[in-house]
């Protein structure tokens, strides 16, 4: 089977089945007119979306949460992890200003660091049997202070924590927290422990 090549009519232009390309063929000036009214109309539709959604973003209309300032992203403070291992004591809590100030047998001994964190030195003993009471001897914390009122916010709230888990009442009676080595400060400790959630 042999096929015929295309026949190339006056325009140049191969043509397979009849020819459609007449030399002079030229579409009707309106047609040209509307497909150019179409093409404005849709570069001004999209020039015109691009716009108010630009104006839209920018005016603040979004709901989405902006993040701080540099300046202000180092002082928000992470609310600090309690230690594993630490439960309620039933005799005083008190507080030290330095690990050197601790008995060698106290038990449980909570330090809370420089930037907030809580640390479980020393847990507590085991119970010896099934519903044993709360240690009777209290619980040791260690400030990186000597004083209530030098301690940072989130050392402030490391320590709230830790106290709101010793103690079971609330609020905390002020006698049963005694300051060892510490600045005594009586108001700033009734302040302190009236935060205790």
């Amino acid at each position: 089977m042999n096929v015929a090549p295309p026949a190339t009519p006056q325009c140049g232009r191969p043509c397979y089945n009849r020819c459609v390309h007449a030399p002079d063929a030229q579409p009707p000036a309106d047609a040209r007119s509307l497909v150019y009214r179409r093409l404005v109309l849709a570069l001004l539709f999209a020039v015109a979306s691009i716009a108010s959604l630009q104006w839209w973003a920018g005016s603040g209309a979004t709901t989405a949460p902006q993040e701080p300032p540099p300046s202000r992203r180092a002082t928000v403070a992470a609310v600090p992890a309690m230690p594993i291992g630490l439960v309620e004591v039933a005799g005083p809590v008190y507080i030290v200003a330095g690990l050197d100030q601790v008995p060698t047998d106290a038990t449980p001994v909570v330090q809370i660091l420089a930037d907030g964190t809580a640390v479980l030195r020393r847990p507590q003993a085991l119970a010896v049997g099934p519903g044993a009471a709360a240690s009777r001897d209290g619980a040791w914390v260690v400030l990186p202070a000597v004083g209530l009122r030098y301690l940072s916010p989130s050392q402030r709230s490391a320590l709230l924590q830790v106290l709101g888990v010793l103690r079971a009442e609330r609020p905390i009676a002020s006698d049963v927290v005694i300051l060892r080595g510490l600045q005594p400060d009586d108001a700033e400790l009734s302040r302190l422990l009236s935060w205790v959630l």
